[in-house]
């Protein structure tokens, strides 16, 4: 198996449903629609947002979470030490190093489900998070407290659109570049990242980052799904799971940073295709590239521009601001972009992840075994194909039907009863084709 594709585009063979794809699909509009009527008859309150409130860890336990949190700080520099230093001077190729693997799957895919499962552990983990929070407290020990009014704080909005031009380069790296493991580009796209991070970062503090690191943005939204939080006073809280959304204030930057999950996603599956294949014909290598930058490009602005749409619909039969209908139901994203990386990177994260573990003994190359893991070989039976398929479709039907009920649950807290259920035609409709569609390229790749 080609390790350029392994790593750019994930593994496992699709459309092994033991149900057609074409029937599944159907089962899974109308499982949409059925979940839309019933929310309208039988939920006419909000039930989810300002209903739950974290509750703190036992006293005894916070000092624990504080050191734990430390841990997780030096653990979080060592690993971007290890993967910047392997990227940059470690041994050539998809697999020499721990580079690749620890980028386009620990990072992006294994990162992104502990965050949907535990909470917002990027913020911890995050090296320029824990950069910056050194840099200030080394600033305010020699140079003392800086005022408020010294420092000029861009506006949310505005400075989020880096996080947006950040994600659609990752994007074009891993899905349109020749050679996405590339180990010496990867360290030259780390090295300048981590610089325009810390620079920012040390002119306008950490809140910078909270709005314009592109990948915090996707952690952190995604985050909001755990049972793990902060509860505001700087104590470890609990939460049910997912009901983190419902309290969620979004900027539109960060609604597109999670609109172009799915949009990439979707490019992914397109590319794999037999019309793509048709379109690009015999050209090879960088002749593709263009190609490639457009059809990813077009993904990701089809995504955006259909959730403007289904805002406006819905906009126009509330007579709502567009701009606030598109920040207040953006939470209802965040599921949805979630499902589609469990659809599309389920299967990745299971078999490259055993790669993983071997690599963390050789992390630069070499015959090193510093763990006693070198050896390890991945195991291709260690889940079906047909299980691989079903993770896939539940977690993408899975995914919109959460979308549906965090949308309904937003309109009946922000409108009387019958504009309610007005606003979310448009975006019924948009979530049908999204159900649709990413069960189409997913399963039929």
């Amino acid at each position: 198996m080609d390790p350029v594709g392994v790593l750019a585009h994930g593994i496992g063979v699709r459309g092994d449903l033991p149900i057609p794809v074409w029937m599944f699909a159907y089962v899974a509009g109308a499982a949409l629609i059925i979940s839309f009527l019933l929310l309208g008859s039988f939920w006419p309150k909000p039930r989810l947002e300002g209903r739950f409130r974290p509750r703190p860890l036992p006293t005894a336990t916070q000092p624990v979470a504080r050191g734990l949190a430390v841990v997780l700080r030096l653990l979080g520099l060592a690993m971007f030490a290890v993967v910047l230093w392997a990227s940059l001077a470690g041994e050539l190729g998809a697999y020499a190093t721990i580079a690749p693997v620890a980028i386009y799957v620990g990072f992006w895919v294994g990162l992104l489900f502990l965050s949907a499962a535990f909470g917002d552990v990027w913020r911890l983990l995050s090296p320029w998070e824990t950069l910056a929070l050194v840099g200030s407290a080394v600033r305010r020990r020699f140079f003392g407290h800086v005022p408020a009014h010294r420092l000029w704080r861009p506006d949310p909005v505005r400075s989020g659109w880096l996080g947006v031009a950040a994600i659609l380069c990752f994007a074009a790296l891993e899905l349109v570049h020749p050679n996405p493991p590339e180990t010496r580009l990867l360290g030259v796209a780390i090295a300048a990242y981590s610089a325009l991070m810390l620079v920012g970062a040390s002119l306008w503090g950490r809140e910078w980052l909270r709005h314009s690191e592109g990948f915090g943005v996707v952690f952190r939204h995604i985050g909001a799904m755990g049972i793990f939080c902060d509860d505001g006073q700087g104590r470890l809280a609990v939460r049910p799971p997912i009901v983190g959304l419902a309290n969620l204030r979004m900027t539109l930057p960060h609604a597109f940073v999670l609109l172009l999950m799915p949009g990439t996603t979707s490019f992914d599956g397109i590319s794999r295709t037999e019309w793509w294949a048709g379109l690009v014909g015999a050209r090879v290598g960088w002749e593709t590239v263009g190609f490639g930058i457009f059809g990813l490009l077009q993904f990701a602005a089809n995504f955006v521009v259909l959730y403007i749409a289904a805002m406006a619909v819905g906009a126009a039969l509330t007579r709502t601001p567009l701009r606030q209908m598109l920040t207040d139901f953006a939470p209802s994203i965040v599921p949805i972009a979630f499902a589609y990386h469990v659809g599309h990177y389920f299967s990745l994260v299971i078999f490259e992840g055993q790669n993983f573990l071997a690599l963390l003994s050789r992390p630069f190359g070499g015959t090193a075994d510093l763990f006693g893991t070198g050896h390890f070989e991945v195991n291709y039976l260690l889940i079906s194909t047909t299980a691989i398929a079903l993770v896939q479709a539940i977690a993408t039907v899975v995914g919109h039907l959460a979308g549906v009920v965090l949308a309904h649950d937003k309109a009946v807290a922000r409108f009387k009863p019958r504009d309610a259920l007005r606003s979310q035609y448009g975006l019924l409709v948009m979530m049908l084709a999204f159900t649709i569609t990413g069960i189409f390229l997913l399963l039929n790749a």
